[in-house]
Formats: structure tokens, sequence, C-alpha cells
């Protein structure tokens, strides 16, 4: 049975690590595409961070669509459309930043544009390194990114806010809760987290960075749905990721496709491994699988 809908995770997938998408990985699936083969991208980020590759891939022409915010809701670019499935309410955030304040780590909490961050001062020794190393502006944000103690996305997330106390979030409905530090850090902590917030989906979206959702949102099970609506079969679909966010996606695909910069714990979990996402991996397997040339 051929390939009918390709789905891709973005950071550390389809995007190289400046954030943009590859030539190569745009021409494939454009030729997907033209095909007739529908294009789903699927990521941690809100629709508005995604709307940018999206008009890059020309989806509103095609029907492609966004998976965002790892499930949580299902946007069309073409109509402007958005299904919210589950979100975050204050009081589960506040008791979850609450917790998670003892470990010393950066805690950001997004809503569709913006987050509040809040930052231990412990943390600054490091961001305060970095940007001297880089020479970078004084207005440049303190925020973590995916690969770096500060990262600039103000412009997918225009309205950010540094809080030095979570009663500051005012907010009662929001999207999910991320928390960030060192990779090896991370890997000391993230089994007492999952342990201690088992009620609440805790997945490592990168080597440093943990993203806490609700129970039942996962970039699969949000998949899985509108497969059905679709009517859509497993061998009919191919995913792309290299975070455990996305591994609930492989196993609702036929075709499943590791990137070769992931954990080998995610690799374990996909039918094939491709290179990194550094080297347009995400085309060379498209042209293996789907477009044969």
């Amino acid at each position: 049975m051929s390939i009918k809908l390709i789905v891709t995770d973005m950071d550390g997938t389809l995007l190289d690590y400046k954030d943009e998408i590859s030539m190569e990985n745009i021409q494939a699936l454009m030729t997907a595409q033209q095909k007739g083969i529908q294009v789903i991208l699927a990521s941690g980020r809100s629709h508005r961070r995604l709307l940018p590759y999206a008009q890059k891939l020309h989806l509103n022409e095609y029907g492609g669509l966004l998976i965002e915010v790892n499930g949580m809701a299902i946007y069309d670019p073409k109509t402007n459309k958005r299904r919210i499935f589950q979100q975050l309410h204050r009081d589960e955030v506040l008791d979850i930043c609450n917790y998670l304040s003892a470990f010393d780590v950066e805690i950001q909490v997004y809503f569709d544009d913006g987050f509040y961050c809040y930052i231990p001062d412990v943390l600054y020794i490091y961001k305060r390194e970095e940007r001297e190393r880089r020479k970078l502006p004084d207005d440049y944000p303190w925020v973590r990114g995916a690969w770096s103690w500060i990262s600039d996305n103000r412009s997918g997330y225009p309205n950010q806010k540094l809080i030095k106390n979570f009663q500051e979030i005012d907010r009662d409905k929001l999207n999910k809760v991320n928390i960030s530090h060192n990779a090896d850090y991370l890997d000391q902590i993230e089994a007492t987290i999952k342990n201690d917030l088992k009620n609440y989906q805790v997945v490592r979206t990168c080597p440093r960075m943990l993203e806490i959702t609700p129970k039942n949102i996962s970039k699969g099970q949000t998949l899985r749905r509108y497969m059905e609506e679709a009517g859509l079969s497993k061998d009919e679909v191919i995913a792309f990721g290299d975070g455990e966010n996305d591994v609930d996606m492989f196993k609702a695909a036929g075709i499943s496709v590791a990137m070769d910069n992931a954990e080998e714990r995610i690799k374990k979990e996909a039918t094939y491994v491709t290179c990194a996402n550094t080297q347009s991996g995400v085309a060379k397997a498209l042209y293996r699988f789907v477009l044969h040339e």
C-alpha cells in the first residue's frame, strides 16, 4: 500500500540547529505534496511558531496540517481553524511549578503566543558565560532554547515574561510546562520527575528539555484521531522524529524513521534510522521509502 501521509517532527528532525529547513528537505516534501501525499508538521511548538514553516512548504495549498504542542491541538493553515483537545489549568500548573522549583531548573509555562519563564539564580552563571562568548547584545533574551542556555524565539513567542513567583502566572488555560538544564543533570532527575508527575505526560523532547502536558495528550494520540477521521490505515503513514515525544507517533505509523542524532533508546523504537537532521535525513528517507528516486 502506498504512503498517503507524511508526519514529521520539527526540532532535531526536519529543522537543523539554526531552526531552518534544508533545501533538500523542502524539495522532497514539495515533491511528495505534488504527488498528492499529505504533510503534517507535528511539534511541541504552537501553531504561531509553526506557521512560517507551513508557509514555506505551501501546506495551505496542498491541505497540510499542524499537530501542535505535542498533540494538544490540530491547526489547519488553509482555513485557520484550530481544534483544541485538552489544556492545563492554572491550579495544575502552579502545583507542577512549585514541585519542579526544588530541582533548580529553568521552568517555562507556555500559552499560544508566549510563555512565563522562571530562572533560578544559580543558572545565570551559565547564561552570562554564553552571552559573553557569543557577544550578544544587552537586549537579547535570557530564556533558554532547546540547544543553548540562551535563545531568541520572540518571533514565534512575542509575549515573554520573566517571573520570580509562580503566582504571577495569570492565565487559566495553558498549553504545557517545559523544564531545561544540562543533559547530564536531566539524566539524573528525569525518572524521579516522571514518577512524581505520573498523572501527566512527561517526555524528553531533546537532551536538555522535559515537557509536561495533560496525561492523555500526545502526538501519537492526535495522529491516530486524525487517521481515523481521514480513513487512513497505518500502512499509509510514515512518521519522522528524534525525541521521546515522537515514539507514540512511531507506533501509529507503518514506517517510523528516527534521526541519526536521536538517542539510542529512540532509535530502537523506529523501523529505520536515517541521516541526522543536519544532513537532510528526512529527504533521504522519503526518497528511499516514498518517492523512489
